[in-house]
């Protein structure tokens, strides 16, 4: 089902035609601006970089655009499928889900797209909205009132998607969708497995990433008007940690960041991210285990079987030749080097 008017537009978000309208030509009025400050949360104190305090820019919209968004967020989520390597921001998936396909495999590579919401321009949108099948005016329409004039360092200026609105992550799901299944079809070819949350991109594998897979991956990246953080980019041998969670040869556990995060908001109650705190610590484990425990009982393959790197991977984690070889083809593509974990 698409939306063939403002007219269907309204009808879908209880919002009369003319509030839209005005929404639509007074964007300015409907966005607020301000930079997040990023916090240690072992100290407490905020992040420095290069002597500077590291922030990070956010446009969340209000008043009445806010609630269209939000309610016309719902209808895409109903509406359009994401592909089923998304896993950010999306129902009946979670971070959690993000990381298990991945067990059982002894290799790990992940990387971070570069300021991946103010990289998803008004025309990224407008193109989505038509692939979907809707009409080019609504395709316009609906591309207008989901972006917005965000300038950000090292970009040039335009009409991106805002940081912080109740459709970013949503629209930018359906963005990527075309991408992600390009991904999935070269991961297919290399028998590697992969799964995205939001702008985090996780692969494994049962063997050494090659150039072979890495310079067509990113060159998929590329051409598709996004780019790759080699800061963040980095290649792990054992046990892999992302979006807080740990996976080693024994299952999963928080990390120790995000433990930290967890006993600082719960010691700072009056920091407003507590009320995004849904979990305690033995809350958030015993979530883990069971979503695990689930997982696994879903799976028949022979991955799981008792001879698997499932188990304690002593032939990858005590294997210096393999961490060497992994890291000449790291060099050879110009990446970090990877690294060995020993699993918990």
């Amino acid at each position: 089902m698409v939306i063939q008017s403002l007219n269907h537009l309204s009808g879908i978000t209880k919002i009369p035609k003319d509030n839209i309208k005005e929404i639509k030509n007074n964007l300015d009025k409907f966005y607020d601006f301000f930079y997040k400050d990023k916090i240690d949360y072992v100290t407490g104190a905020k992040v420095l970089e290069k002597g500077e305090i590291k922030k990070r820019p956010i446009h969340p919209s209000k008043g009445t655009l806010k609630l269209l968004q939000q309610r016309l967020s719902k209808f895409l989520e109903l509406n359009h499928n994401v592909s089923n390597s998304a896993h950010g921001g999306v129902k009946g998936r979670s971070c959690i889900s993000f990381i298990l396909p991945h067990s059982g495999n002894s290799h790990f590579f992940c990387t971070d797209l570069e300021k991946f919401f103010p990289t998803v321009t008004i025309n990224h949108v407008k193109d989505t909205f038509l692939r979907l099948g809707y009409s080019r005016r609504m395709a316009s329409d609906l591309a207008k009132l989901t972006t917005y004039s965000c300038p950000v360092k090292g970009l040039s200026d335009g009409i991106v998607i805002p940081q912080g609105s109740p459709t970013s992550t949503i629209i930018t799901n359906l963005v990527f969708y075309d991408i992600d299944l390009k991904i999935e079809a070269h991961c297919k070819e290399h028998n590697v497995r992969y799964t995205r949350y939001v702008d985090d991109l996780m692969f494994s594998a049962k063997f050494e990433f090659t150039a072979d897979f890495i310079n067509p991956l990113v060159g998929i990246i590329t051409t598709s008007g996004f780019r790759i953080s080699k800061k963040k980019t980095n290649s792990r041998i054992g046990v892999v940690e992302a979006v807080g969670i740990c996976l080693t040869p024994k299952g999963l556990k928080l990390t120790r960041k995000q433990k930290e995060k967890i006993k600082f908001l719960q010691d700072h109650p009056e920091d407003k991210r507590s009320k995004n705190l849904k979990f305690l610590e033995e809350d958030y484990l015993n979530l883990i285990k069971k979503s695990y425990t689930a997982y696994i009982k879903t799976l028949n393959s022979p991955m799981l079987s008792d001879d698997d790197s499932l188990g304690k991977l002593k032939d990858t984690v005590h294997f210096p030749k393999k961490l060497a070889k992994a890291n000449k083809i790291l060099n050879e593509v110009g990446l970090p080097k990877a690294k060995i974990k020993k699993g918990a």
